[in-house]
C-alpha cells in the first residue's frame, strides 16, 4: 500500500515525497475540473451551464465512494477489535454542520472554476487563509501576531494586483470567496466535531460525515434538477471518462491525503499548500490552451509568498482564558 511504501523510504525523503504527491493530486483535480468546462473562453455570466453534467451528481457520487470505503475500513477495524463502535447520537449531530458546509464547498468548487479563469481561481483560492484567520480571531480570540498580519497584507496586495490587471471587471471571483469561506468554516467546525470523541474510530466519524454529505447532495440535486434522480441514464448524462477520473481523484484525496500529510513536517506542508495556486496558474495555458496575463502570473507568486509567511507561524491555537 501507499503507507507501507512511504515507510520504506529514507526518513529525510518522506516529507518531500508526500508533499509532491499532495501537490500533484491537488493541481490535477483543479485542472481536470477546468478541462471539462463547456468553454475555456467564456466566464462569469457568459456561460449559462459551465459543464455538460450536473456538478451535484459528481459530488453525490464522490461522497458515496468515500462512504463505502470508510464503512469498509470501519467494519474491518470493528471486526479486528471484536467490538462494535460506540457512536453516540450527539457525535452524529455535531458532524451534520460540517457535512452541510463541505457539501456546499464541493459544489462551489465546480461553480467557482466554471465561472472563472484559472488565473483568478488559483489566486483567490488562497483566501481560505484569510477566512480561517478571521474565524479564529473572532470566535477563539486568537492573537495573529505581526508575521501573520504581514502575510495577510501581502495576500491582499496580490489579490489587488490580480484584479487590477483585468481588461474588463468581473465579479465572478466572489464565487471563489464563498467557496473558500465554506471550506474554512467547515474545516474549523469539523476539527471541533472530531475532537469531541477522540476514542471513536476516525473511519466511523468519516462514515457519518459522508452519509450526511451525500444526503445533502441528494436534497440539493432534487431541488435543482429532480429529473436527474429518475434513473442512471439521466443521472450520468454528460459524464465522460474525465468526469469519472476527476471524482475518483476527489474521493481518493478526501480519504488519503489528510492521513498521508502527517508524514511531512510543517514547513514542507506549508510550501506545498502555497504552491498549489501558482502551479494551477502556470500549467493552465498548457493544459487548457488559454493564455495568462503577466498580472495573473505575478499575483499568483505574491499571494503564495504571503501564504507562506502566514503559514510558517504554525497552526492557530485558542487563546488561554485569563
Amino acid at each position: 500500500s501507499l503507507f507501507l511504501a512511504l515507510r520504506c523510504l529514507p526518513s529525510s525523503a518522506i516529507g518531500y515525497v508526500v508533499c509532491v504527491i499532495y501537490l500533484a493530486m491537488s493541481v490535477t483535480i483543479d485542472l481536470s475540473i477546468a478541462i471539462q468546462k463547456t468553454s475555456q473562453t467564456q466566464t462569469s455570466s457568459d456561460a449559462t451551464n459551465a459543464y455538460h453534467f450536473n456538478p451535484k451528481c459528481a459530488v453525490l457520487l464522490t461522497e458515496l465512494i468515500k462512504l463505502v470505503v470508510s464503512l469498509g475500513f470501519a467494519g474491518f477495524n470493528a471486526f479486528r477489535e471484536g467490538e462494535r463502535p460506540k457512536v453516540q447520537l450527539e457525535d452524529a449531530y455535531w458532524l451534520v454542520l460540517p457535512a452541510m458546509l463541505f457539501t456546499a464547498n464541493n459544489i462551489l468548487v465546480y461553480q467557482a472554476i466554471g465561472k472563472n479563469d484559472m488565473a483568478a481561481f488559483g489566486v483567490f483560492r488562497d483566501t481560505m487563509i484569510l477566512w480561517t484567520a478571521l474565524i479564529w480571531r473572532a470566535f477563539f480570540s486568537t492573537e495573529l501576531g505581526w508575521k501573520r498580519l504581514a502575510g495577510i497584507v501581502v495576500i491582499f496586495g496580490g489579490l489587488t494586483l490580480n484584479r487590477a490587471g483585468l481588461s474588463a471587471w468581473s465579479w465572478a471571483f466572489l464565487w471563489v470567496l464563498v467557496m473558500t469561506l465554506t471550506n474554512a468554516t467547515g474545516s474549523v467546525v469539523n476539527e471541533f466535531a472530531l475532537k469531541r470523541n477522540r476514542k471513536l474510530d476516525i473511519n466511523v466519524q468519516n462514515s457519518v460525515l459522508y452519509l450526511a454529505s451525500g444526503t445533502f447532495a441528494i436534497l440539493l440535486l432534487a431541488l435543482d434538477e429532480p429529473s436527474r434522480l429518475t434513473g442512471p441514464t439521466a443521472f450520468f448524462q454528460g459524464f465522460t471518462g474525465m468526469t469519472f477520473f476527476c471524482l475518483s481523484l476527489l474521493a481518493f484525496s478526501g480519504l488519503v491525503v489528510s492521513r498521508v500529510l502527517k508524514y511531512a513536517d510543517s514547513v514542507t506542508k506549508t510550501v506545498a499548500c502555497c504552491l498549489r495556486g501558482p502551479c494551477c496558474v502556470f500549467l493552465s495555458p498548457f493544459v487548457l490552451g488559454v493564455s495568462n496575463s503577466w498580472s495573473g502570473l505575478i499575483s499568483a507568486m505574491v499571494v503564495a509568498g504571503g501564504c507562506t509567511t502566514y503559514l510558517l507561524e504554525g497552526p492557530m491555537k485558542e487563546a488561554k482564558a485569563g
